[in-house]
Protein backbone atom coordinates (compact mmCIF):
# COMPACT_ATOMS: atom_id res chain seq x y z
CA UNK A 1 0.00 0.00 0.00
CA UNK A 2 1.41 3.38 -1.03
CA UNK A 3 1.74 5.95 1.74
CA UNK A 4 -0.04 9.29 1.44
CA UNK A 5 2.79 11.83 0.89
CA UNK A 6 0.92 14.57 2.78
CA UNK A 7 0.50 12.35 5.84
CA UNK A 8 4.12 11.20 5.66
CA UNK A 9 5.28 14.80 5.53
CA UNK A 10 3.00 15.84 8.42
CA UNK A 11 4.10 12.96 10.66
CA UNK A 12 7.80 13.29 9.83
CA UNK A 13 7.69 17.05 10.41
CA UNK A 14 5.94 16.53 13.77
CA UNK A 15 8.65 14.04 14.74
CA UNK A 16 11.36 16.48 13.68
CA UNK A 17 9.84 19.45 15.53
CA UNK A 18 9.35 17.38 18.70
CA UNK A 19 13.01 16.38 18.67
CA UNK A 20 14.01 19.99 18.02
CA UNK A 21 11.80 21.26 20.87
CA UNK A 22 13.11 18.65 23.32
CA UNK A 23 16.69 19.45 22.34
CA UNK A 24 17.63 15.88 21.46
CA UNK A 25 17.46 16.04 17.67
CA UNK A 26 20.84 14.39 17.12
CA UNK A 27 20.00 11.47 19.43
CA UNK A 28 16.55 11.14 17.85
CA UNK A 29 18.06 11.11 14.37
CA UNK A 30 20.54 8.42 15.36
CA UNK A 31 17.76 6.34 16.89
CA UNK A 32 15.56 6.78 13.81
CA UNK A 33 18.39 5.77 11.48
CA UNK A 34 19.12 2.64 13.54
CA UNK A 35 15.46 1.65 13.70
CA UNK A 36 14.99 2.33 9.96
CA UNK A 37 17.99 0.12 9.15
CA UNK A 38 16.70 -2.62 11.46
CA UNK A 39 13.27 -2.55 9.80
CA UNK A 40 14.87 -2.52 6.36
CA UNK A 41 16.90 -5.64 7.17
CA UNK A 42 14.18 -7.55 9.04
CA UNK A 43 11.45 -8.69 6.65
CA UNK A 44 9.67 -10.78 9.32
CA UNK A 45 9.20 -7.75 11.53
CA UNK A 46 7.86 -5.69 8.62
CA UNK A 47 5.40 -8.48 7.81
CA UNK A 48 4.33 -8.70 11.46
CA UNK A 49 3.71 -4.95 11.69
CA UNK A 50 1.99 -4.91 8.29
CA UNK A 51 -0.41 -7.79 8.96
CA UNK A 52 -3.93 -6.39 9.47
CA UNK A 53 -5.14 -9.48 11.34
CA UNK A 54 -2.65 -8.86 14.16
CA UNK A 55 -4.17 -6.47 16.69
CA UNK A 56 -2.70 -3.09 17.51
CA UNK A 57 -2.31 -4.23 21.10
CA UNK A 58 -0.09 -7.17 20.07
CA UNK A 59 1.96 -4.94 17.76
CA UNK A 60 2.45 -2.37 20.49
CA UNK A 61 3.33 -5.02 23.08
CA UNK A 62 6.00 -6.55 20.82
CA UNK A 63 7.36 -3.15 19.89
CA UNK A 64 7.63 -2.11 23.54
CA UNK A 65 9.22 -5.41 24.60
CA UNK A 66 11.84 -5.38 21.86
CA UNK A 67 12.58 -1.71 21.26
CA UNK A 68 11.46 0.59 24.10
CA UNK A 69 14.75 0.41 26.01
CA UNK A 70 16.89 0.75 22.86
CA UNK A 71 15.27 3.72 21.13
CA UNK A 72 14.92 7.41 21.90
CA UNK A 73 11.76 8.11 23.94
CA UNK A 74 10.40 10.50 21.30
CA UNK A 75 10.67 7.76 18.66
CA UNK A 76 9.07 5.21 20.97
CA UNK A 77 6.08 7.50 21.54
CA UNK A 78 5.90 8.26 17.81
CA UNK A 79 5.74 4.57 16.86
CA UNK A 80 3.19 3.85 19.59
CA UNK A 81 1.03 6.70 18.30
CA UNK A 82 1.19 5.31 14.74
CA UNK A 83 0.23 1.86 16.00
CA UNK A 84 -2.71 3.20 18.04
CA UNK A 85 -3.99 5.31 15.14
CA UNK A 86 -3.73 2.42 12.70
CA UNK A 87 -1.15 4.33 10.65
CA UNK A 88 1.80 1.97 10.97
CA UNK A 89 2.05 1.75 7.17
CA UNK A 90 3.42 5.33 7.31
CA UNK A 91 6.34 4.40 9.58
CA UNK A 92 8.98 3.45 7.01
CA UNK A 93 8.31 6.45 4.75
CA UNK A 94 8.01 8.80 7.74
CA UNK A 95 11.41 7.72 9.06
CA UNK A 96 12.91 8.30 5.61
CA UNK A 97 11.30 11.74 5.38
CA UNK A 98 12.49 12.57 8.89
CA UNK A 99 16.05 11.65 7.85
CA UNK A 100 15.82 13.94 4.82
CA UNK A 101 14.45 16.78 6.98
CA UNK A 102 17.23 16.30 9.53
CA UNK A 103 19.87 16.37 6.78
CA UNK A 104 18.30 19.58 5.44
CA UNK A 105 18.48 21.06 8.95
CA UNK A 106 22.21 20.28 9.02
CA UNK A 107 22.71 21.95 5.63
CA UNK A 108 23.21 18.67 3.81
CA UNK A 109 21.40 17.97 0.55
CA UNK A 110 21.10 14.91 -1.66
CA UNK A 111 22.03 15.30 -5.29
CA UNK A 112 22.35 13.25 -8.45
CA UNK A 113 25.01 14.00 -11.04
CA UNK A 114 24.71 12.23 -14.37
CA UNK A 115 27.52 12.01 -16.91
CA UNK A 116 27.87 10.14 -20.18
CA UNK A 117 30.86 8.15 -18.97
CA UNK A 118 32.27 7.46 -15.50
CA UNK A 119 34.54 10.25 -14.31
CA UNK A 120 37.64 9.89 -12.16
CA UNK A 121 37.60 10.52 -8.42
CA UNK A 122 39.71 13.69 -8.59
CA UNK A 123 37.30 15.26 -11.12
CA UNK A 124 34.31 14.12 -9.04
CA UNK A 125 35.79 15.93 -6.02
CA UNK A 126 36.29 19.13 -8.03
CA UNK A 127 32.75 19.01 -9.42
CA UNK A 128 31.35 18.26 -5.95
CA UNK A 129 33.24 21.22 -4.44
CA UNK A 130 31.96 23.61 -7.13
CA UNK A 131 28.38 22.38 -6.83
CA UNK A 132 28.50 22.57 -3.02
CA UNK A 133 29.71 26.15 -3.26
CA UNK A 134 26.97 26.96 -5.78
CA UNK A 135 24.25 25.36 -3.61
CA UNK A 136 25.74 26.73 -0.35
CA UNK A 137 25.25 23.26 1.14
CA UNK A 138 27.20 20.12 1.75
CA UNK A 139 26.13 17.65 -0.93
CA UNK A 140 25.79 13.90 -0.76
CA UNK A 141 26.09 13.01 -4.43
CA UNK A 142 25.02 9.87 -6.23
CA UNK A 143 26.95 9.59 -9.49
CA UNK A 144 25.02 8.07 -12.41
CA UNK A 145 26.14 7.22 -15.93
CA UNK A 146 23.80 7.61 -18.90
CA UNK A 147 25.33 7.32 -22.38
CA UNK A 148 22.20 8.91 -23.89
CA UNK A 149 23.24 12.36 -22.67
CA UNK A 150 26.22 12.07 -25.09
CA UNK A 151 28.46 14.36 -23.04
CA UNK A 152 28.39 17.05 -20.39
CA UNK A 153 26.70 16.86 -17.03
CA UNK A 154 23.22 16.92 -15.46
CA UNK A 155 22.82 17.97 -11.80
CA UNK A 156 19.65 17.54 -9.76
CA UNK A 157 19.18 18.47 -6.11
CA UNK A 158 15.73 19.21 -4.74
CA UNK A 159 14.14 21.71 -7.12
CA UNK A 160 17.45 22.69 -8.73
CA UNK A 161 18.25 21.24 -12.15
CA UNK A 162 21.33 22.17 -14.13
CA UNK A 163 21.37 20.42 -17.49
CA UNK A 164 24.54 21.09 -19.47
CA UNK A 165 24.43 17.93 -21.52
CA UNK A 166 25.20 17.61 -25.20
CA UNK A 167 21.83 15.90 -25.70
CA UNK A 168 19.98 18.93 -24.28
CA UNK A 169 22.06 21.33 -26.38
CA UNK A 170 21.25 19.33 -29.52
CA UNK A 171 17.57 19.27 -28.58
CA UNK A 172 17.54 23.05 -28.09
CA UNK A 173 19.26 23.51 -31.45
CA UNK A 174 16.69 21.25 -33.10
CA UNK A 175 13.83 23.24 -31.55
CA UNK A 176 15.38 26.51 -32.71
CA UNK A 177 15.80 25.23 -36.26
CA UNK A 178 12.26 23.84 -36.38
CA UNK A 179 10.75 27.10 -35.16
CA UNK A 180 12.85 29.29 -37.49
CA UNK A 181 10.96 30.98 -40.27
CA UNK A 182 12.28 30.25 -43.72
CA UNK A 183 11.77 32.94 -46.42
Amino acid sequence: MKSDPALVKAYSEALFLTGLKKGNLDELASSCDSFFQYLDENAKLRVFFGTPSISSEKKEALFMKVFSSNLDDVLVQFVRMLIRRGRLELLFDSLGAFHDRYQEHLGIAKAVVTTAIPIKDDLQKKVEAQLSTFMKKQLVIRWDVDADIVGGLRFLSGDTLIDRTVARGLDELRQTLLSARVY
